[in-house]
């Protein structure tokens, strides 16, 4: 109150105008012409909104079709048979199993049938069909159970079973007692085993081994290496061992000392590499000497002893006509130079011929 009692005076109403002064500050500002980042695309303003590149999809055309694609086909990403995945304004296609990529694609496309399983050291992939093809006595999805042919053994009347007799050969038929064949579908009164059952390498057929190429011996054991050209100072890729690894002396040693094993250092290193373990390594290749026996000598050991030095030059290259007719010499001669003979050899040779023509008559 005032002084003298009266009331202070009310405010004044606000006007039309200040209060739309006041709404006009507060409202945000107009942007005009605000467009959206199309990224691959651009924007439509009749249709507000982005019409995308081919290839790109999406709200803004963030999105990148993954390989497979085509509208006007009609096929979808990845052909349909994979996931499209999105990252940073690329797209990769994420195939299912048994799905891989086409032969004329340049990414993954996923449009392309391929094996689900390794066809393994004994079968191939047939890309096309998507399925192993197996090698004669290999069956089964990834090639590694035995296949013995239709009549499998007549396993069905107990006649014979379908096995693996070796790790890398193909199947054959173990027959039961009184039964043999290929099949053991032939009855026989006395049915003959063979040696270890040929080692997995052969055929049994009556008790006998029918090895098969690259192997021999009663049980088909044995390799059968193969067989080089003997020279001078090689032995002409000959090779010897149970695994045909080693290499061969000259002639064999001509039956007369033993073979040995020596680092070759005037060959190149052997260089393997281990797919699996992504090792890398080398190997001396290796030569085979001939260590010869007391009375011999020589390369190959065919020179006696006596004979080495006369014959050194003739023998140069052994088992040459010229060597053979120098040791021939060579032994006939008492002190072993060739030319020079003993008369009392001579002498008594003469009448040890002489006592055998009287003894005759």
């Amino acid at each position: 109150m005032g002084a003298g009692g009266s009331k202070p005076a009310a405010p004044a109403a606000p006007t039309l105008d200040r209060m739309k002064k006041k709404e006009e500050a507060a409202a945000p500002p107009k942007v005009e012409n605000l467009k959206p980042n199309c990224n691959n695309g651009d924007f439509d303003e009749d249709a507000q909104a982005c019409i995308c590149k081919d290839g790109f999809f999406g709200t803004y055309c963030s999105k990148a079709h993954c390989a497979g694609f085509n509208a006007t086909a009609g096929t979808d990403d990845c052909h349909d048979h994979g996931v499209c995945m999105q990252a940073e304004g690329s797209s990769q296609c994420r195939c299912m199993a048994g799905w891989g990529q086409s032969k004329d694609a340049e990414k993954q496309d996923c449009g392309r049938k391929k094996c689900d399983l390794d066809c393994g050291d004994h079968g191939n992939c047939d890309l096309d069909a998507g399925m192993c093809i197996c090698d004669n006595g290999f069956t089964g999805a990834d090639c590694r159970d035995p296949d013995c042919g239709p009549a499998h053994c007549n396993s069905a009347t107990g006649k014979g079973t379908c096995a693996f007799v070796s790790a890398h050969s193909p199947a054959e038929c173990r027959c039961s007692f009184g039964w043999t064949g290929a099949d053991c579908g032939r009855h026989v009164f006395m049915a003959q085993r063979c040696a270890n059952d040929c080692s997995g390498n052969g055929l049994c057929v009556d008790g006998k081994c029918v090895c098969g190429e690259g192997f021999r011996g009663a049980d088909c054991s044995m390799r059968k290496c193969q067989a080089g050209s003997v020279s001078k100072s090689a032995t002409g890729g000959a090779k010897l061992g149970p695994n045909c690894d080693l290499a061969s002396c000259l002639n064999d040693c001509d039956g007369k000392g033993l073979c040995f094993q020596e680092e070759d250092f005037t060959a190149l290193p052997i260089v393997r590499f281990d797919s699996v373990t992504k090792m890398r390594t080398e190997k001396q290749p290796t030569k085979g000497v001939c260590s010869c026996y007391r009375e011999y000598a020589g390369e190959d050991c065919s020179v006696p002893v006596q004979c080495l030095a006369p014959c050194k030059e003739a023998c140069a290259y052994p088992n040459s006509e010229r060597c053979e007719f120098c040791k021939g010499q060579c032994l006939t001669a008492s002190d072993g130079v060739v030319g020079t003979h003993s008369p009392f050899a001579d002498l008594h040779s003469l009448l040890a011929q002489n006592a055998t023509v009287v003894a005759r008559h």
